[in-house]
């Protein structure tokens, strides 16, 4: 009889195990399950009963209730009374991680949550309720967010669906990760990032920050703080460089420091970052320490730790709880040759191997330097960082981005089992053909272990449907293409040069095109044909590229091929797109100047314009003198796989034309007579130059050290009002392989000054304006004796317009308004 009761009451609890392991959630359509959160639940987690909500309802058809009482059978979100009672404790939990529990019918996701006016005590965000409700989403219904967007996301139809019993908890192998330029400030791309789990629980700031922290103008006063350069203090203008080694000078920059975490409760990292490029200081202190690293080059690698280290010392002995961060990159890159270094403990580094951006891990020859270096910064810190451009190429040129698998495979788990602790790693803005290079990175950075293979094939057949294998087909052959190509030009790095061009992607194009369009023909699901478009839109934009560099026989049998004027459309058209990336999303035009604009007359010395090439961003204004027709045209274009688009406007703002720039293109366009218009040119970093038969002057304020000349350049014209005494002109080159002179004359023509940066990069003069004499001077740029003429600046000072005239017979002057 016993032994009987004994089997009857296995039997009870057999079968009540074995209905807790098969909860239904939901059957067709509808659910007995409510949602329950606490009342004073945090904002994240609020957001989290929404989305499991909705993203249920998308799934199941079953809308749950979002309630603040317990009630059986529940989804429990956040922590709670109830989570309590049951053990179920998120001080337990890593932050951002979480907790998914069955217990019973019950489903309990948790995780450590900061409130909405807290941080972290490392001044981040933990959101791991949130994460807990994605990840089961992921996990048990089987949703993936695939690109940004509406119809970005693949979720299946579940008509019955059962959770069995759960026991997960999991966090991220790095604490911050960080996925920029992927349209980031655009809010379907955060709201990808934050399904993606895109995160960081302590706040680390590494910007280039050396200007803002000792700004230029402490170089009247403390000349010695700037860097040494061929003898002289160098001009600070453009990225200087301070000299690390004056104690001064680390306590100027560690009360910078002090300042801003006195006038900021909420900052909690300040940076140390240099400014970027070459130009350190070349005093006998400074390079005392100094080293040659694996690569044979100079390594400034100890002078830099050692003002970190400084500055951190004095940072923390007013701010204790607060960090400091800097780069470890470019001629810093590599650790100290002697390895007894005692860091700060408030001192965080971000090693950024330069050396390894785009695909040169393909090289096994740099991938035993990478690791090498990894190994000896991680003994010599544990506050350790990474940047990383690694598997990116920069273009525009509507390129497919392939996710470098195998670069992938090699970093991430060496970066989890040296302890790196914060990654920010360069995704790609043109999600029609990088999504799947996005998403692979967003994975990767959760979990470093994770396949690498499986997820690239998962997103290939989620986001692709029935056209997977074609596409899937597109990656790989991509990559193996760079692969050859990385290991045979030692000289290829993060940009789609014309040989990569020529090699890879016009090589491949009529197979890219075949594979694609067979895939399209598979597909019936308006979201994957949505997400084949998006592919299509590069494709075209590719397309476009190779034909204007002469690289496809015959383009127009592409499906891809465009007219000209159709493809200027199609361009226009993609102002706010997704697919082709970050330049589209942002309007030609800025805000535009009020502006009064004079024709003030010729100078007596005045040239006819000469050859010259004008790089990146620039701002022109035109000066009619009478009424009629009147054109520009555009010539010496070096697109560097950059879209260069132009928007012209009259006075008031009002859009003439706009659209893309191509060689020789000519604009044609109605003028009034003393009107004035703008011409707005994006160029990122191509260059060109612009002809027409009326004056013009640009903004040389426009740009980070002024008017940007390359391979050649033309005599300049600037007019200083009577109330002008005095003026200063900086010209700026990277001396000393990159060199410049610039002659300055006088009304009269006679030579006033000359500048040079020969073997400094920054030259500055002062000039006295003499009132009773006409008001135009000339400064005409050109090569110096050695070295070569390319990136050349000329700054004007704030005492001048900012505008310089290109046509010496008939002078501008502009004068800025208030609006």
């Amino acid at each position: 009889m016993r032994t009987l009761c004994i089997m009857i009451l296995l039997l009870v609890v057999s079968s009540g195990n074995l209905f807790a392991a098969n909860r239904t959630l939901v059957r067709n359509g509808k659910s007995d399950y409510v949602i329950y959160l606490a009342v004073d639940a945090p904002s994240s987690v609020r957001m989290a009963s929404r989305e499991l909500q909705n993203w249920l309802k998308e799934s199941t058809g079953a809308r749950l209730r979002i309630v603040n009482k317990p009630a059986t059978p529940m989804i429990s979100l956040g922590e709670s009374k109830e989570t309590q009672s049951a053990s179920l404790l998120a001080k337990q939990i890593p932050l951002e991680g979480f907790r998914i529990v069955t217990r019973g019918e019950n489903i309990f996701i948790l995780g450590v949550d900061t409130s909405d006016k807290e941080t972290t005590p490392q001044g981040g965000i933990s959101q791991g309720t949130l994460f807990g409700v994605y990840a089961f989403l992921e996990q048990q219904v089987g949703i993936r967010w695939l690109v940004p967007g509406a119809g970005g996301e693949y979720v299946p139809q579940h008509k019955k669906l059962i959770i069995s019993d759960i026991d997960l908890t999991d966090s991220p192998d790095f604490i911050r990760r960080v996925l920029p330029y992927t349209q980031q400030h655009r809010s379907e791309v955060k709201l990808w990032l934050l399904r993606n789990r895109i995160g960081s629980s302590i706040q680390l700031i590494h910007e280039h920050n050396w200007k803002r922290s000792i700004p230029a103008a402490h170089h009247a006063k403390h000349p010695d703080w700037f860097a040494l350069r061929d003898g002289k203090r160098a001009v600070p203008v453009g990225r200087y460089k301070l000299c690390t080694s004056n104690s001064e000078l680390v306590r100027a920059y560690a009360d910078a420091a002090i300042t801003a975490f006195d006038n900021n409760k909420n900052m909690k990292c300040y940076s140390l970052s240099p400014a970027d490029s070459a130009g350190w200081c070349e005093c006998d202190q400074c390079r005392l320490t100094d080293e040659i690293d694996p690569l044979g080059e100079q390594s400034i690698t100890p002078r830099i730790i050692s003002f970190y280290n400084a500055v951190a010392k004095r940072v923390g002995q007013k701010h204790s709880d607060r960090i400091v961060c800097g780069y470890v990159y470019s001629s810093y890159a590599f650790p100290p040759k002697k390895q007894n270094v005692k860091l700060e403990s408030n001192l965080y580094l971000v090693w950024a191997p330069s050396m390894d951006y785009g695909f040169t891990l393909f090289r096994p020859e740099l991938r035993n330097v990478w690791e090498s270096t990894l190994n000896e910064w991680s003994q010599i810190t544990d506050n350790l960082g990474y940047y990383d451009l690694c598997v990116n190429l920069s273009s525009q040129s509507g390129a497919p981005n392939p996710p470098g698998a195998k670069i992938l495979k090699f970093i991430f788990p060496r970066l989890k089992q040296q302890g790196i602790k914060s990654l920010y790693l360069y995704g790609e803005s043109a999600w029609g053909h990088a999504g799947l290079l996005n998403y692979t990175l967003a994975k990767l950075m959760w979990n470093a272990d994770a396949d690498v293979d499986a997820v690239i094939e998962e997103f290939c057949r989620l986001a692709y449907g029935k056209g997977a294998d074609e596409m899937l087909q597109v990656y790989r052959l991509l990559d193996d293409e760079l692969e050859a190509y990385y290991i045979k030009d030692k000289t290829a790095r993060y940009h789609i040069t014309p040989p990569m061009l020529k090699e890879v992607y016009a090589g491949t194009f009529s197979q890219i095109e075949e594979l694609h369009q067979q895939a399209g023909k598979k597909v019936e699901d308006e979201n994957v044909k949505a997400r084949l478009k998006m592919f299509g839109d590069n494709m075209r934009v590719l397309c476009w590229y190779l034909r204007q560099n002469r690289l496809l026989k015959n383009p127009e049998a592409s499906a891809y091929y465009l007219p000209m004027q159709e493809f200027n459309d199609f361009i226009l058209a993609s102002d706010e797109s997704l697919a082709l990336g970050e330049s589209f999303s942002r309007k030609v035009a800025g805000r535009l100047p009020k502006l009064k604009v004079t024709l003030v007359g010729k100078a007596k010395n005045a040239e006819p314009v000469k050859r010259y090439g004008l790089r990146g961003d620039k701002s022109i204004v035109l000066y009619a003198e009478k009424n009629g027709p009147a054109q520009l045209t555009f010539s010496r274009l070096s697109a560097r796989n950059q879209f260069v688009s132009y928007l012209l406007a009259d006075s008031d703002g009002k859009t003439i034309s706009k659209g893309m720039v191509e060689q020789g293109r000519i604009i044609k366009f109605e003028v009034q007579a003393a009107e004035h218009y703008f011409l707005q040119v994006r160029a990122g970093i191509a260059t060109f130059s612009i002809t027409t038969e009326l004056p013009f002057a640009i903004d040389a304020t426009s740009g980070e050290s002024g008017l940007h000349f390359q391979s050649g350049a033309t005599p300049l014209y600037v007019y200083a009002t009577e109330n002008i005494n005095r003026f200063e002109l900086t010209l700026v080159s990277s001396a000393p392989g990159e060199t410049a002179k610039a002659d300055v004359f006088t009304a009269e023509g006679q030579l006033l000054a000359t500048m040079k940066t020969v073997t400094i990069p920054a030259s500055k003069i002062s000039i006295a304006a003499d009132s009773s004499k006409t008001r135009i001077w000339k400064i005409d740029t050109g090569p110096a004796e050695t070295g070569g003429y390319d990136d050349v600046f000329l700054l004007p000072d704030a005492k001048l317009s900012g505008y310089f005239s290109f046509n010496g017979e008939k002078v501008l002057h502009i004068e800025r308004l208030k609006k």
